[in-house]
């Protein structure tokens, strides 16, 4: 029997075990190692930790602790809960000790004590990372591994961006159960326990994998309302563009793919296609504390600023490609050039002889914040463009007579 014969003849075998287990249903079992009582802990001599980022920096005190920004984390900001946690250096073996010298009842779950063998094995990983290099990857060096997701910092779910990483990861590594085996599913294992085995799992990986988590804006709902031929209507008006010169015949070219995807849109709203699209509406690079840009496929209708120039597209060597839609490349424009979005015109108005110089303002003006047609309890979680238009005297009235 050769070493690859040996090996899957084992991890069958394991897998079988493993299976027979899941039969298993006693909830918990408990038992008394020593005849004393267990005993209380007293009340505390300093204050403690009330906040998660005070327990991270008892924890954690080699880096970041000082000035740090906590973006997320597993732990309640209910400081009642807080007080009841006792920072540790390492929270599965001192709890032990704890319980041990002191006298103090103990509960472990499965999820505890996998999470500290994980812990170890990812110390025993990185401490001989290219000895073991050929048992994990196949590649040289360190691969980046970019995960996606629509929202800014403070609204994502970075445990969910650390799961998927790992599936990215499952992709990657040369054991295919691996991911699977880190990442059990125990009767006690929560979502918190799930993000926590990615993260390690990360760890682990890290002298093989470089990691991104790359945020990007998103639109969670579009509604197109009208009929599909009010759209095709559109459709048909922009044709009328390529009669006043190439500059109006070149924004045309912008608008056709645009517009005929909010046709398309009705015959397949829930397509690849037409959700990609969306996806692909802007995009807001900076580079430090120069300009900011705009891409993607709004800039169809950021062409001309007010003066009729046409807003020159920004050369800037930016992390992602500009947008091509039917082979048409959209520009980026520095995001102050965006355009107004309102025309004013002078108008002298005769009111029974007596003159004013007037002027009439129209265009879109704002937004709507409204409630989603699903309802729900998010209040005003949608919006809409306003059009509105205004008449006024510019200047103190005069006689004309």
């Amino acid at each position: 029997m050769n070493e690859h014969t040996a090996s899957t003849t084992k991890t069958s075998s394991l897998d079988q075990q493993l299976e027979r287990v899941k039969c298993a249903t006693t909830a918990s079992v408990t038992f008394y190692p020593a005849s004393h009582p267990s005993e209380p802990f007293q009340a505390r001599s300093s204050p403690p930790d009330s906040t998660p980022s005070a327990l991270f920096r008892r924890v954690y005190n080699k880096k970041h602790d000082k000035d740090f920004e906590l973006l997320q984390t597993s732990l309640s900001n209910d400081s009642n809960q807080l007080e009841e946690i006792l920072p540790l250096k390492n929270g599965f073996v001192q709890t032990i000790l704890e319980a041990y010298n002191h006298h103090r009842a103990l509960i472990i779950r499965p999820d505890d004590i996998w999470l500290a063998i994980l812990v170890q094995f990812n110390f025993f990983i990185n401490g001989n990372a290219e000895t073991l290099r050929e048992r994990f990857v196949s590649h040289e060096g360190k691969e980046k591994l970019v995960i996606e997701d629509i929202g800014n910092r403070y609204s994502i779910d970075f445990g969910g961006m650390s799961r998927r990483m790992t599936a990215l990861m499952e992709q990657k590594i040369v054991d295919p159960k691996l991911r699977e085996w880190i990442m059990p599913k125990f009767s006690t294992t929560t979502e918190t326990d799930t993000t926590i085995y990615a993260i390690i799992m990360m760890c682990a990986m890290k002298n093989w994998f470089d990691y991104v988590f790359r945020l990007r804006c998103g639109i969670p709902q579009v509604t197109l309302e009208g009929t599909r031929e009010d759209w095709v209507n559109i459709l048909l008006r922009i044709e009328k563009l390529k009669e006043y010169g190439k500059d109006a015949a070149n924004w045309y070219k912008l608008l056709r793919p645009v517009v005929s995807r909010f046709v398309a849109a009705y015959d397949d709203p829930h397509s690849p296609s037409n959700l990609d699209f969306w996806n692909k509406v802007a995009h807001i690079e900076s580079q430090g504390s120069g300009p900011t840009y705009l891409k993607g496929w709004i800039t169809a209708f950021c062409v001309f600023n007010h003066k009729g120039s046409h807003i020159r597209s920004a050369s800037y060597w930016g992390t992602q490609k500009s947008l091509m839609l039917d082979h048409v490349e959209y520009p980026r424009i520095d995001i102050t050039d965006i355009p107004l979005g309102h025309g004013e015109v002078d108008v002298e108005l005769d009111d029974n002889g007596e003159r004013f110089d007037t002027v009439m303002v129209a265009g879109q003006i704002g937004l709507k914040m409204c409630r989603n047609s699903r309802g729900g309890s998010l209040g005003k979680d949608t919006v809409r463009p306003v059009a509105g238009w205004w008449y006024l005297i510019a200047t103190p009235k005069t006689n004309l007579t």
